[in-house]
């Protein structure tokens, strides 16, 4: 479960509440730390903000622990919610920046049809829950063990963290927390149903997963390394940061992570599931997430734009070296870049649906300028009630002027009405930040999904991914690698996140003993072989773009003997002399030379590029490809008599 600073769960017990609201504020934050990214969430609709305050931005890079300096990407992450019901009553839920004062979400689910949460509910809900990697992979054993051979799986192999997993029905929740799961249709956190029985139980082979569309419930798909998993409501109160009207909306959250030795290391991923858990139809529904740009150095230098093709905003460094930003010094509490600027995206990899299934991806991309300072029309700057919230939601400024094409965006008069502002590539000559000349300035942005239509107990939900490449050029760079990360995202995505080629099947093999040695015959073109005629074609996992071929094709085979049965027959033993030894190798006749594996490490600057060193995997033989061969020696045999 989530840390909950000790000085905040005081003040937590202690507060009180008074006829404007239901509950208290929520105060339990955890940190998704598990690859190459450390950041945290809140249990009140807040992310990439530094706990308990939530003052300080905390998207960190590079797998800094504590309290040591680190480099912050992004910062004051928020959900925005805006619809009308069927009485054309606006309805908005919006979060900026987490100050005491400005509450608009609260912990808990609601219950149906009325859409309600007393004040111990949200109390016994102000917590996330967490689950690893390692727990997955120990309940999976169970069940080889005891599920699939029809018993039970023991509660003292079970983990903590898929023992009382919040999944609908559970057992065993209330021995830990408490209180009771609601027992809703739509159910809690998602998870692998073992048998198929609607209602999550640990002890029959149950556990957690993603549970988005493109991962389906299976034994073996990709669970995340970390996921975290809270439950928000924004009907617990008065909404005093936008001053809107509930929409008695149920959000469930998922925060989650990978390690890998490819660019999902440098990726997190969210998950907002709505809920219509009032009694009205939402119509003309937006979903948005608010960021603020935070790039270090000084925030009124971030530029930003947006990729509507691929879904997508980013943020770039306006900043060059003559300003008064010092290389290996600390700036804010924080480790400047220097002249290595990352850039980062978020990209929606769904987007909210269309009342026939369609995700509708980033409809909207805005921006707004903190007032403070700000030369320009007061209508491009902060939102301060619940019409002007749901306008940056829809692509209008806050004043009702729609946003058009060119300088600003914010042109009196205009007819070249668009959506998302600047969206092009900054070294190109398009609309962009770059090509508009603004001053520099303190701004937000939003990018946001809809329109969608919820009913009364219907669901709709957004996934999202952030994401980030190191050392781009500046001023005004090229975004080619961002744009292709967010392009290779959105194929994870669809992929369940996996990030690993399946490589050509591997052939069956036959024996045939004859005077003291084997024949052995290798076929590939058995029913179902993606390898049949030689012919295996895979597209490589986050190759570059421009390269002359982004394929692997097959090449040969290698034939190893290991050494005695108790050797596993992974990459490092078949290297490895004492445990196996090449017997046998074959390649097709071709102009492809010798083979190299690229293998990535660990850069020891955090902002540097990623550095790869190869390794030599085959020595070309190129003698055409043979499908047996005949074994007259045992490699680990001694003496004459092998």
């Amino acid at each position: 479960n989530a840390n909950t600073n000790s000085i905040w769960q005081e003040a937590m017990e202690s507060e009180t509440y008074n006829y404007r609201t239901n509950c208290a504020r929520a105060y339990s934050f955890a940190e998704l730390n598990i690859n190459n990214i450390r950041t945290h969430v809140m249990s009140g609709g807040h992310k990439w903000v530094q706990p308990p305050l939530g003052s300080n931005k905390s998207y960190q890079i590079g797998r800094r622990s504590g309290n040591s300096p680190s480099n912050s990407i992004m910062g004051h992450g928020g959900l925005w919610l805006g619809g009308f019901d069927e009485e054309m009553n606006l309805k908005v839920a919006a979060t900026t920046y987490r100050l005491q004062t400005r509450v608009e979400y609260w912990p808990g689910p609601l219950s149906q049809p009325d859409g309600e949460i007393t004040a111990d509910a949200c109390r016994d809900w102000d917590r996330i829950f967490e689950i690893r990697l390692e727990d997955i992979e120990i309940q999976r054993r169970n069940i080889e063990t005891y599920t699939r051979a029809g018993q039970s799986i023991p509660l003292d192999l079970i983990p903590d963290r898929v023992k009382y997993w919040p999944g609908i029905g559970n057992p065993f929740f209330n021995e830990k927390y408490d209180f009771d799961l609601p027992g809703y249709s739509q159910g809690m956190a998602p998870f692998f149903d073992y048998r198929g029985s609607g209602i999550y139980n640990p002890v029959e082979g149950d556990f957690p997963i993603i549970g988005i569309h493109t991962c389906p419930g299976k034994m073996d798909s990709r669970v995340p390394d970390q996921m975290l998993w809270w439950v928000i409501n924004d009907a617990g109160g008065i909404h005093t940061n936008s001053g809107g009207d509930p929409l008695y909306f149920e959000i469930q959250n998922q925060a989650f992570a990978f390690q890998s030795d490819l660019e999902l290391d440098d990726m997190t991923f969210y998950r907002h599931r709505l809920i219509n858990r009032g009694p009205l139809i939402i119509d003309s529904l937006y979903l948005g997430v608010f960021s603020v740009p935070t790039l270090s150095c000084y925030a009124h230098q971030n530029y930003f734009g947006s990729n509507p093709d691929l879904d997508m905003m980013y943020v770039y460094q306006n900043f060059n070296l003559s300003n008064p930003c010092i290389c290996n010094t600390f700036q804010w509490f924080e480790l400047e870049y220097c002249d290595q600027f990352p850039a980062t995206a978020i990209s929606f990899l769904d987007g909210l649906k269309d009342q026939f299934g369609n995700g509708l991806g980033m409809s909207v991309f805005m921006y707004y300028s903190n007032p403070g300072g700000f030369p320009g029309p007061s209508g491009m700057t902060d939102p301060s009630w619940a019409l002007e919230f749901y306008r940056y939601l829809t692509g209008t400024w806050r004043d009702g002027t729609p946003l058009t094409l060119w300088g600003s965006g914010y042109n009196f008069g205009s007819s070249n009405i668009v959506s998302h502002a600047f969206p092009g590539n900054p070294a190109e000559d398009q609309w962009t930040f770059c090509t508009s000349n603004i001053q520099a300035g303190y701004r937000s942005v939003i990018m946001s999904s809809g329109p969608a239509r919820i009913s009364p107990g219907m669901v709709n939900d957004l996934t999202y991914a952030a994401s980030w490449v190191p050392d781009v050029d500046y001023i005004c760079p090229d975004l080619s690698r961002l744009f292709y990360t967010t392009k290779r995202t959105r194929e994870l995505f669809n992929n369940c996140f996996v990030d690993e080629n399946i490589g050509p099947d591997a052939p069956n093999l036959d024996f045939a003993s004859f005077n003291r040695s084997f024949f052995i015959f290798l076929d590939s073109d058995f029913e179902g072989s993606n390898n049949q005629a030689h012919t295996y074609r895979e597209r490589g996992a986050f190759f570059p773009e421009g390269v002359d071929d982004p394929d692997y094709h097959f090449e040969g085979y290698l034939v190893f003997q290991l050494r005695d049965e108790n050797v596993e027959p992974s990459l490092e033993n078949l290297y490895d002399p004492y445990r196996s030894r090449l017997v046998f190798q074959t390649d097709i006749e071709n102009d492809v030379g010798d083979i190299y594996n690229w293998n990535p490490i660990r850069n020891p600057n955090p902002l540097g590029r990623r550095i790869f060193r190869p390794q030599l995997m085959v020595q070309a033989e190129n003698a055409g490809i043979k499908t047996h061969f005949r074994l007259f020696e045992d490699a680990f045999a001694k003496g004459e008599d092998r």
